[in-house]
């Protein structure tokens, strides 16, 4: 009960500052703290030390294979534990986005981004995270 009031930490894995900043701004307005990063090599070395509630992948703008990345966050590392991923993606091909979910996604948000949708969706993936921790 306590730890429900504590902000929930979410990492930004988004090259675009700008987006990054839009993304942050939608985060903090909900009470949510985001901790953006520009790469995939960012987020490992904060998923040690942060241990984030979910992770948000923009899959356009990152310079590793996304597909992998999702795969090992959402599947949990030797190095970090099991994390909640959403993907975000310009791509509507319903393939690009069963092969996200397959890999482990939480959920795939195309873009341009609807921002109450995302932050909806967002709050329900860290309430079902809490719950699946609690149980």
């Amino acid at each position: 009960m306590g730890s429900g009031d504590e902000a929930k930490v979410v990492v930004l894995v988004v090259q675009d500052f700008s987006t990054r900043k839009a993304l942050s701004g939608l985060l903090m307005a909900a009470g949510i703290e985001p901790l953006p990063v520009a790469s995939g090599l960012e987020l490992v070395s904060r998923m040690r030390v942060d241990r984030p509630a979910l992770v948000v992948v923009d899959r356009d703008e990152i310079f590793c294979d996304p597909l992998s990345l999702v795969h090992s966050v959402a599947g949990g590392h030797a190095s970090f534990p099991q994390t909640p991923v959403a993907v975000l993606s310009s791509s509507r091909s319903l393939e690009d986005m069963q092969a996200y979910l397959e890999a482990g996604a939480a959920d795939f948000f195309t873009k341009p981004l609807r921002p109450g949708s995302f932050i909806r969706r967002v709050q329900e993936i860290l309430r079902s995270n809490d719950e699946e921790s609690v149980a």
